[in-house]
């Protein structure tokens, strides 16, 4: 179940999601029953994270939550940033969302460790630069060149990137500047072996936030690799999580 944006019509909604779920759970007691959940968590009544007393019953009835722990940065930012951090260590507090912060929010609504499945990106994000040359900031007293000046102007993407026109719903969209992971490499801005940058693409990797950019001074690229990827699977290991998804 994918329960997004809860809360906008009724105060009420995480709890009734867990309402409905009980009931899921007593017409079906040996179903496997999962929900999607946001990097911040369930919404509560008043619209900040949900309380554990408010997420009780989605605790108590679903077997697993899908942690969507990436789209932290993307277009509608004020800077570029990574799309799927593991940590906030160097993130702007409006943005201080990671892997590590998503796992201690689910705790902190009541789930297991083991009830929680990492959701890791297999695409990647591209936007147009303002400048050419990197800029190292400094958040939280740690430099860092991930949080960069774009364009408003999104490029567009790989294959199964978003296309200008209607969406499903019959809404306005434009490109989504999305690649999969592998069509860095078959456009020849990523080295097979995925340690460097190739043909004007110079690879990053910011210990900070634990993932790579790779950028051509024109173009700004957030995404995981397989070294960021295998860290995250160490994470998700160490800490007890039940497995890995690849959202592709």
């Amino acid at each position: 179940m994918v329960w997004i944006g809860c809360n906008s019509r009724n105060p009420a909604d995480v709890v009734n999601f867990g309402l409905l779920v009980k009931e899921i759970r007593a017409l079906w007691p040996h179903a496997s029953i999962t929900a999607a959940l946001g990097i911040s968590g369930f919404n509560g009544a008043d619209g900040k994270t949900a309380t554990a007393q408010e997420t009780a019953l989605l605790a108590q009835n679903l077997d697993y939550v899908n942690l969507m722990a990436y789209d932290v940065y993307g277009a509608w930012a004020p800077t570029t940033g990574p799309l799927a951090p593991l940590h906030a260590t160097c993130a702007p507090p409006a943005f201080g969302q990671s892997v590590q912060t998503g796992l201690q929010v689910a705790l902190k609504q009541g789930f297991k460790a083991s009830q929680v499945i990492l959701g890791i990106p297999g695409y990647a994000k591209r936007l147009e630069l303002v400048s050419s040359k990197l800029e190292e900031k400094v958040v939280n007293g740690k430099p860092t060149y991930y949080y960069q000046n774009h364009t408003t102007v999104t490029p567009p993407g790989g294959k199964f990137d978003d296309k200008p026109g209607k969406d499903i719903c019959g809404n306005a969209q434009n490109w989504g500047g999305s690649f999969l992971v592998n069509e860095l490499i078959s456009n020849g801005w990523l080295t097979p072996d995925q340690k460097h940058g190739a043909n004007g693409y110079q690879r990053y990797y910011d210990s900070c936030s634990g993932q790579p950019f790779l950028t051509n001074g024109k173009y700004f690229i957030t995404y995981d690799d397989q070294f960021s990827t295998v860290d995250k699977a160490k994470f998700a290991k160490q800490n007890g999580l039940v497995v890995f998804t690849c959202k592709c």
